[in-house]
């Protein structure tokens, strides 16, 4: 994992929020932390599992509609984690009780 200095700069160049009263997504926190952590995109595709290829193209711009599954696993292998508690989710997508 990343050491404390790395981690420090990152918070310092990054802003890590994200919906709220924040036109920012998640997917624009994951490339920032990609892009300011000066790692090459093969050592962070080994540290969240997934090929070199699927963090260049999030890098880059190329992918439009990540799976949540991949910008997850990029906040874990920079040791943040999500938050969702202040997300609110439209009625439609609220668990029903089972018939």
């Amino acid at each position: 994992m990343i050491a404390a200095q790395i981690r420090q700069q990152i918070n310092a160049n990054v802003a890590l929020t994200a919906l709220g009263n924040s036109t920012r997504s998640l997917q624009d926190v994951a490339i920032d932390l990609i892009n300011a952590s000066g790692w090459k995109y093969k050592v962070i595709a080994e540290e969240t599992y997934l090929c070199p290829s699927t963090i260049k193209n999030l890098a880059t711009g190329k992918t439009k509609r990540p799976q949540a599954e991949t910008i997850e696993r990029i906040f874990r292998a920079f040791e943040y984690q999500l938050d969702m508690k202040a997300v609110k989710l439209s009625a439609k997508y609220a668990n029903r009780a089972k018939q």
